[in-house]
Formats: structure tokens, sequence, C-alpha cells
């Protein structure tokens, strides 16, 4: 038995993302925190346009990060948590461990 955390990062046509938080990030170091305290399994879905940070990583059983995927999705993050498929692909981004580990935008 697992509870899943869902996040996401807001993102637009019409503008960049200022981080590469979650924009629940706060809200996933919290609870995370309180289950691993508990012993509870936590998953991460993370819906995000792009890479992202995850200094809640380490108390998270698994995570499991979703591009933009259509109106599919939510049969498709069903299958793979519920077992009836594994999740695959190929990632199309480096994931930092924080920002400060990623390319400055700014220079």
């Amino acid at each position: 038995l697992f509870r899943s955390l869902c996040a996401g990062a807001t993102s637009s046509e019409s503008f960049d993302r200022t981080s590469l938080r979650l924009d629940q990030e706060d809200f996933l170091m919290e609870v995370l925190a309180a289950a691993a305290a508990a012993n509870v399994a936590t998953v991460v879905v993370a819906l995000a346009p792009g890479a992202i940070t995850s200094p809640w990583r380490q108390n998270a059983t698994a995570a499991l990060l979703l591009f933009l995927s259509g109106q599919e999705t939510g049969n498709a993050v069903a299958d793979v948590l519920l077992g009836a498929t594994m999740p695959q692909g190929r990632l199309p981004v480096t994931l930092p461990a924080q920002e400060a580990d990623s390319i400055d935008r700014k220079s």
C-alpha cells in the first residue's frame, strides 16, 4: 500500500519559468517528511514542462515525472501506479539535484 502525491509546474507559451521548482514543493517537503517519519510509502507524481529540482526525493519512495502528456495522462498514470504497465521512455532533459546545478540562464 502506498500514497501518491501530485505536483506540477506552471508554464505558458507567453512566459518562461522563473525556477525549476515544482509549484507545490513546500507542500511536498512537509507531507513527505511526515510520511517518512510514519514509515508510509509515498510516490510523487510530477507533471512538468521540463526539468525540475527535487530536494524532496530523499523522502519519496518513488517519483514519476510526466511531461506534457495529453488527454490520456490520468489513465497512463493509473496504469503505471497500479502495475498494469512499466514506465518507460527516454529522458529528454537533465534533472539537476538543485537549481545551482543547472545552466545559468543569465550569463
